[in-house]
């Protein structure tokens, strides 16, 4: 079984992974101020955007095309509740769009 993850949160564990190993090594290898500098801006980066991501993905729900056509519509003349399959208006007879 595989477990489906976001995007946002691909990108926060990508950033964690970056962060903590990149920070040891290049503090090791690289002088300060730019061993400890470079991962600062890519590990936090990551997550950063990973949450963007996530805060994103939840405000737009996605509505499946299932609803969406099972749902009426209405008469733009007079507001009457039409059925998806009506071209016109059981009511005033005007031309129904969509």
């Amino acid at each position: 079984m595989m477990i489906k993850i976001s995007r946002g949160f691909r990108l926060i564990i990508i950033g964690i992974i970056l962060y903590l190993p990149v920070s040891v090594v290049l503090r090791a290898v690289i002088p300060p101020p730019y061993g400890s500098l470079l991962p600062l801006l890519l590990g936090p980066g990551f997550i950063i955007a990973g949450i963007i991501f996530v805060i994103k993905d939840r405000k737009s729900p996605k509505v499946s095309q299932e609803i969406v056509s099972n749902q009426t519509k209405f008469c733009g003349k007079c507001g009457n509740e039409l059925s998806r399959q009506d071209t016109f208006c059981t009511k005033c007879g005007s031309e129904s769009k969509g």
